[in-house]
């Protein structure tokens, strides 16, 4: 009972999360870039130069899908294609300046979004947001999303 109590809330979570927080990110992206490729890119920012296998890995998808969200990155000049510097057969992906540019220009439009949707929070509901989410963040990090637990139909996309 516990077990499909977690499942559905963090179903409903899901949902309110992408529509109060995911979705307006990607407005502030102006539509420019799609989800996928804001994930990409953030990952890039914050990990530095990766293959595109292990991209693929990090974001459970498949490869076609990967090398097209990528290729629309590259066309935008908000990613470029770098030998290995080790082993010139592997192509890395990293961040330009101008990917960047775009990744703090969007930081400050969500911080500003952000900040005004917390205003509309009281001061202890604000600090129990802050705690769920350090606790939510840690034990979410505890799932175990590697390919062997995923319904046979959901591994073609890692």
């Amino acid at each position: 009972m516990l077990k499909e109590q977690l499942i559905t809330e963090l179903m409903y979570f899901m949902v309110e999360f992408e529509g109060k927080v995911a979705r307006p990110a990607q407005l502030c992206a102006k539509n420019t870039v799609s989800g996928v490729q804001l994930q990409l890119l953030l990952f890039l920012q914050h990990y530095g130069p990766q293959s595109m296998s292990q991209l693929a890995e990090h974001k459970k998808i498949s490869k076609p899908q990967l090398s097209a969200a990528v290729n629309g990155l590259v066309t935008l000049g908000l990613v470029a294609r770098k030998p290995d510097d080790t082993d010139r057969r592997i192509i890395r992906i990293q961040c330009t300046e101008e990917g960047t540019a775009y990744l703090n220009n969007l930081n400050e439009q969500l911080i500003n979004y952000l900040s005004q949707s917390v205003d509309t929070l009281t001061a202890e509901e604000q600090q129990r947001l802050l705690t769920s989410l350090h606790t939510a963040g840690q034990l979410i990090h505890k799932f175990n999303t590697s390919s062997e637990c995923l319904p046979p139909e959901f591994k073609k996309y890692t």
